[in-house]
This record gives structure tokens, C-alpha cells and sequence, in this order.
């Protein structure tokens, strides 16, 4: 089955949801149609001429990046001028560009959870939320003998996700009554006569988006002709999607060899370390640029933060605030996830019959630490 670029956009809105995206932000389809063909796709931090060279010799369809190529509208469009030579291009040579860049940074597998990973650390929770969907809780009522057939039902449509745990339920035990009317076909009971049975009472979380899927499962599965099923709002509590994460390592750790430990992770030869003159334990983290979101480390309690770019004004504020800093670089930090997205994009396509071959591009390093 021949890859479309909307096919690309689809599953990309899934592993990046676009409301995810800072308002000030660029994301989504950036150029090309959605109609051509997506075979061969080529991931990079940043869309540059090496890149651009690159899938012309790798003859790519499609780059997916994670910086938007522009932020602002263009004022013209003349060959020679800047990046618009660069668009001529890749139009040209029908080669379409996608950008996740914020929406990346905050979803569950993006930027910053392959950051969190990589470094080691362990029950992750977002650091500055940005985003929470609006859960709901479905009921439902369903006889002793088909419990299980439905809870099933239910997990195979992917709802009851809390975190890292899956079908998650809570059941109790009650009586339901019903009196079967002219013209019903009753799974239990006779029309006209009072019917009470023992139920299982089902109670699932789920998202405004898993609603549909849901109630379709649990019709199916459902021996009734008329389940009888409440669909409650609730509050989540719980921020799924944000900037930066913060955890714990398995076990404290000296700054020194801490910071050893992100060199290995990053594949580099140098950071820039502040010290406050703790130990490493509860480490924030945010991928690319995060030094505005000090207040919320120490806040949340970290003693280490590491991130990119960071200056030497920021570096002082947070070791005023008793944070150790490290600087691993703002591309640097950022890379890992071209790895995972590889990984999701090429099980997507086994998973759906697709043909296509994903590679990323070999990326010279915009600073490096000498």
C-alpha cells in the first residue's frame, strides 16, 4: 500500500497531538500536499541545506523536523533570497517538510520523556504542564457470567490507561432489576415478569476522545439489548501532557559522576556544570531551551536541572536557589528523540502494511564544546 503524506500527518498528530503546541509556535505540514507520496522519510532536528542534500541523495519524499523551518509569514518568494532558494528546492523535487516542535516537546514519548529515559531517571512526572484532557468516568452494569468478556472488550479498545498502568477498572457487586416488555428478546427473564439479577457494576476512566470507542465495545460485548451504562464528568488531577520532566534516580549520585553519566547518555565529550554543592537525586529536565522553567524545578523540589543553553545570569539565579545546572546542549539534548520517533514511525508502518523506510539525518553539530 503506497504512504501518502497525510498518512505521515495522521500518525504524527497521534505521536504529537498539534493542540499540543505553544501558541507562539509553527507546527504541522509546512509544505508540500498532502496527496504525495511518502515512502521514504528523513527525521532531523532542523531542516538545513546538509539536511536538504541529504534526502536529495537519499531520494526522500518527506522530512519531518522538529524545529518549524519558519516561524513567521514570508514576505516574498524570491529564488535567491535565503531560505526561499532552500523551499524552490525541496518543492521541486516534491519533497514535503512536517515540523513537531512544542507539541513534541510535551507529549507522553516526546523530547523530554526519551530525555528522562535516557538519563536514567524513574517515576517521571511532567514538570510544567501545559495541557490536560478532560477525563470521564463510563458505568456500566453487566451480569456475573460476562465480566469478563466485556473488561476485554474494553481493553482491547485501549481504554482504562492511568499512566504507566493498563486496564485499569474498579468492580463491585450489586442487584439490578428490569421487567421485560412486549417485544423484547431478554438475555435473562420473561416479558412481563419482574427480573432481578446479580450485576457486576464496571467503573472505567477514560478520555472524551476513548467515549465512542468504549461505548461501541461495551455494546458489542454486552449481552443485554439495553445495557444500562452512566457516563460521569470527573477531574483529573494528574498533568499528562507538559514541558520538561522531573524523576528520581535509582540511587543518589556525586554531581561529578552525574554528569559523567549524561555525556555517556548524549554521546558527548563536554557539559557545563553549576554546583550547588549537592548530590544528584531528583533531576528535572528539559530538552533544547528550559532555563524559564527553574522556578518550577526547585518548586517541584529537584536538585539538579539539566537542560540547554543556558547563561551565566540563569546559571547564578539557580544556584541562588540551591540547583545544581547542567548545560548539555541545546541540539544534544534534543537528539535522542529522533531515535524513538524512527522506532514509532517504522512500527506503524509494519503494523498497517505500509511501505516505507525512515532514516535519520547525519547532523553536524551547531555548537560544540571544545
Amino acid at each position: 500500500m503506497v504512504t501518502k503524506v497525510s498518512d505521515i500527518c495522521e500518525i504524527m498528530e497521534k505521536l504529537a497531538p498539534i493542540k499540543l503546541a505553544e501558541e507562539w509556535d509553527n507546527v504541522g505540514l509546512m509544505l508540500g500536499s498532502t496527496d504525495w507520496p511518502a515512502e521514504k522519510v528523513m527525521l532531523a532536528l532542523d531542516l538545513t541545506e546538509e539536511v536538504a542534500d541529504q534526502a536529495y541523495s537519499q531520494k526522500a519524499d518527506m522530512i519531518i523536523t522538529h524545529h518549524p523551518f519558519f516561524f513567521s509569514p514570508l514576505k516574498n518568494l524570491v529564488y535567491n533570497e535565503g531560505k526561499n532558494a532552500l523551499l524552490y528546492d525541496l518543492i521541486r523535487n516534491k519533497i514535503a517538510v512536517y515540523s513537531a516542535h512544542t507539541n513534541l516537546d510535551s507529549a507522553r514519548g516526546g523530547v523530554n520523556d526519551v530525555l528522562a529515559d535516557v538519563l536514567g531517571l524513574r517515576q517521571i512526572e511532567v514538570l510544567k504542564p501545559v495541557f490536560c484532557d478532560k477525563y470521564y468516568k463510563l458505568v456500566v452494569f453487566v451480569p456475573h457470567t460476562h465480566l469478563d468478556e466485556v473488561l476485554s472488550a474494553l481493553s482491547r479498545a485501549g481504554v482504562g490507561r492511568i499512566g504507566n498502568y493498563a486496564d485499569c477498572a474498579y468492580i463491585m457487586e450489586g442487584e439490578g432489576q428490569f421487567r421485560p416488555l412486549p417485544g423484547s428478546n431478554p438475555f435473562l427473564g420473561q416479558q412481563g415478569i419482574l427480573e432481578r439479577t446479580k450485576e457486576k457494576r464496571i467503573e472505567i476512566l477514560l478520555k472524551k476522545s476513548e467515549l465512542k470507542k468504549a461505548i461501541e465495545a461495551v455494546l458489542e460485548a454486552h449481552p443485554y439489548e439495553e445495557p444500562a451504562y452512566d457516563i460521569l464528568v470527573t477531574v483529573n488531577a494528574r498533568a499528562e501532557f507538559g514541558l520538561g520532566r522531573i524523576g528520581f534516580l535509582e540511587r543518589p549520585l556525586s554531581l561529578g559522576k552525574f554528569a559523567n553519566n549524561v555525556k555517556n547518555a548524549l554521546a558527548i565529550d563536554h557539559v557545563i556544570v553549576a554546583d550547588a554543592g549537592k548530590p544528584v537525586c531528583k533531576v528535572a529536565v528539559c530538552g533544547g531551551s528550559g532555563t524559564d522553567f527553574i522556578a518550577e524545578a526547585v518548586k517541584a523540589g529537584a536538585d539538579t536541572f539539566v537542560t540547554g543553553d543556558v547563561k551565566y545570569h540563569v546559571a547564578q539565579e539557580a544556584l541562588n536557589a540551591g540547583l545544581n545546572l547542567i548545560d548539555a546542549g541545546h541540539q544534544t539534548s534534543e537528539m535522542p528523540v529522533l531515535k524513538k520517533l524512527q522506532k514509532e514511525l517504522e512500527d506503524w508502518a509494519a503494523g498497517n502494511n505500509r511501505t516505507i523506510i525512515v532514516s535519520r539525518a547525519v547532523e553536524s553539530k551547531v555548537l560544540q564544546y571544545l
